[in-house]
């Protein structure tokens, strides 16, 4: 049976509608098959090893995230140039410039998912009020927003940096039904990350769908309201 359809739907970006996080390990193997022969001493597998566990511990603390997601930039220039202290190599200009292809890198190869962008037309011209929700500065979600031309497929853009407040705060995701102009009740939040996009929006009545491609087990308390590998997969749901 199907569940309860809504009114309004609330997206995720990254890593729901575009592939971000997913890049993550392949954009650091690159960089530093580019950079192991000025490492120091360093291979490929050690650079790329020190810098992708720096950066896991980095983003591992809840009030470090909220303050660098902000400065992808300068961040990944802090995380790199730790990981090479730590491997005694103390050159921070040599730190930025391995950061500074990384990110290059990782933009060159940001794309959607097959299907998103189909899947997202589809709901709004089957009447589906639409709002996207995310993370991160102004300029480089509206920079991704553009790029993949999602800008005229939603009501509604709520960007921490605009916003001043972001996900998991309950604020972004009232402001966000407030503008659709719905209840929670009538709503569902759809994204990747089972904290961020379903139990937080759940805490208020609005229903989460995790969108899980790797069968990851669920480690809360909490349930999904629905599951799925990815969003093309709501359209069995909706329409």
């Amino acid at each position: 049976m199907k569940p309860k359809s809504p009114k309004g739907i609330l997206l995720d970006l990254d890593d729901t509608i575009i592939a971000f996080d997913e890049l993550t390990e392949k954009c650091w193997r690159m960089t530093a098959k580019e950079f192991a022969a000025q490492s120091r001493n360093l291979g490929i597998a050690d650079l790329e090893r020190v810098i992708t566990s720096k950066a896991k511990w980095f983003w591992s603390d809840k009030e470090r995230h909220r303050e660098w997601r902000g400065d992808l930039v300068s961040s990944r220039r802090k995380i790199v140039s730790l990981a090479l202290k730590d491997c005694g190599v103390d050159d921070v200009e040599f730190a930025n410039r391995i950061a500074d292809r990384y990110s290059e890198m990782k933009e060159e190869m940001l794309y959607v998912f097959p299907g998103a962008k189909e899947t997202i037309m589809k709901l709004r011209e089957a009447g589906y009020k639409l709002a996207l929700v995310t993370n991160g500065s102004s300029s480089s979600q509206r920079h991704k927003i553009e790029k993949f031309g999602l800008t005229e497929l939603f009501d509604n853009v709520l960007i921490e940096g605009e916003q001043k407040v972001g996900k998991p705060e309950t604020e972004i995701y009232v402001r966000a039904i407030e503008a659709l102009g719905i209840s929670p009740e009538e709503a569902w939040m759809v994204g990747d990350n089972l904290e961020w996009d379903v139990i937080a929006p759940q805490s208020i009545g609005i229903m989460g769908v995790w969108i899980n491609p790797l069968n990851r087990p669920n480690y809360l308390h909490e349930k999904p309201y629905l599951t799925i590998s990815r969003l093309p997969e709501i359209e069995h749901f909706l329409l």
